[in-house]
């Protein structure tokens, strides 16, 4: 059987990224529509949805590392049949603990997989631009989420059947890329000392040397996320509360609309370095979420479109930054681990505040919880900045066999 060049292989990991943004986000226009069948509570809706964070930081903490012991292709085969697994719960969904079983089951194939696609999309970068991995990642983010808010709530307004289409077709989807996974290379560019030892589950851990710039990338993508978590577990109630409509199109269109955003920087912004990226991300958030008080008690579309706009690009600033650091700086050998680590500190964000701003939304309503959140979310957003201003970067070298950013250790801040 023939085996998928490093160009296709490069693109299928990036599909591997869409569908794990497109399942993560599919359930959200869908929700209040759960909720009105079900009688659900802002509280129940919003720990389905934290289960998938929580389901992934748990896979991400023990088998964060399982790309570079058994290749990317093993990681994203098991990653993607769990993802499938969790769109057939959707997809038949009779009762609300169908939902977190799906959900579950999508954060585990994600934990599996998204080290993996992430690492193999520098590792099958046919070009000779590094930054190039970085920029198709927070592309390929933002093609998800777009799907997910956009087809998700078209099919949910307009076809038959509304809680369950969306995830059939999410399905095939992932199927078809799975066959696609199925025939890139066996083994990557590089030879891993676990592999040749043996690989059993352990916690995900960040080796020496690499410790200062995890934890800039870190504090970066848990600003994205965190402003992430915000957007999609209210942002689809405070659209219609704003909007006052129950169109599953128009708020995916609402929500969309960062989305759309983040690929924009992804494009745009694609040869800044990491810390200026993971600057004006943290800026750019903060002033996205502090947009959400007066645009929620003011009932201000036009203040929640632009909120919606700079969180769009604070979130793609955010992870442009935070996976560059480590796509430029982290030894390839270290790359699965550290980006598994990065995930597992942005998604421990996502659970945490969707969770506590569910349980704030239905205990104080929804104007309580976001005067509660976005000046906390705001806060991190500076202290990431203030990281990022002080990390020292090491020096790069590109070795002649595959063009693989090399990093110093020896210059590192500990």
């Amino acid at each position: 059987m023939s085996t998928l060049k490093p160009a296709a292989s490069f693109w299928t990991a990036a599909a591997v990224i869409v569908l794990s943004q497109w399942g993560g986000a599919a359930p959200s226009v869908v929700y209040p529509l759960y909720a009105q069948r079900w009688g659900l509570t802002t509280i129940v809706t919003t720990t389905v949805f934290a289960a998938y964070p929580v389901a992934l930081a748990v896979v991400l903490a023990l088998f964060g590392g399982i790309s570079d012991a058994v290749g990317r292709r093993a990681a994203l085969l098991i990653g993607l049949a769990l993802m499938a697994a969790g769109g057939l719960a959707f997809a038949l969904a009779p009762s609300v603990a169908w939902l977190y079983v799906g959900r579950i089951a999508q954060g585990a194939g994600v934990g599996v997989s998204v080290g993996a696609a992430s690492a193999a999309l520098v590792d099958f970068n046919p070009s000779p631009n590094p930054a190039r991995a970085s920029s198709v990642n927070t592309m390929s983010s933002s093609v998800g989420l777009v799907a997910s808010v956009m087809i998700g709530g078209a099919l949910v307004q307009y076809a038959p059947s509304p809680t369950h289409l969306s995830f059939w077709l999410l399905l095939v989807l992932i199927i078809g890329t799975l066959g696609f996974a199925s025939l890139m290379p066996r083994h990557d560019r590089f030879d891993s000392a676990g592999r040749s030892a043996g690989w059993r589950p352990r916690p995900i851990s960040v080796p020496r040397g690499t410790r200062r710039i995890f934890l800039t990338s870190a504090f970066s993508g848990f600003v994205g996320l965190g402003l992430g978590s915000i957007i999609l577990s209210l942002g689809a109630q405070i659209a219609k509360s704003l909007i006052h409509t129950d169109s599953a199109l128009i708020q995916g269109l609402i929500l969309g609309i960062s989305a759309v955003v983040i690929g924009a920087v992804g494009l745009a912004a694609r040869s800044l370095p990491p810390r200026t990226s993971s600057i004006t991300g943290g800026l750019t958030a903060a002033a996205s979420i502090l947009l959400f008080i007066p645009a929620a008690s003011q009932h201000s579309i036009a203040l929640y479109v632009i909120s919606q706009l700079l969180g769009g690009a604070g979130l793609g600033f955010s992870l442009l930054g935070g996976i560059g650091f480590i796509h430029r700086y982290a030894p390839a050998h270290h790359r699965g681990r550290l980006v598994s680590a990065f995930y597992l500190a942005c998604y421990v964000a996502q659970g945490l505040i969707s969770t506590f701003a569910g349980l704030a939304a239905t205990a104080w309503g929804l104007q309580n919880a976001i005067n509660v959140f976005a000046p906390i979310i705001a806060v991190i957003a500076v202290l990431a900045t203030l990281v990022a201003i002080t990390t020292r970067t090491p020096s790069i070298a590109t070795t002649p066999i595959d063009n693989e950013p090399v990093t110093e250790p020896s210059t590192l801040s500990q």
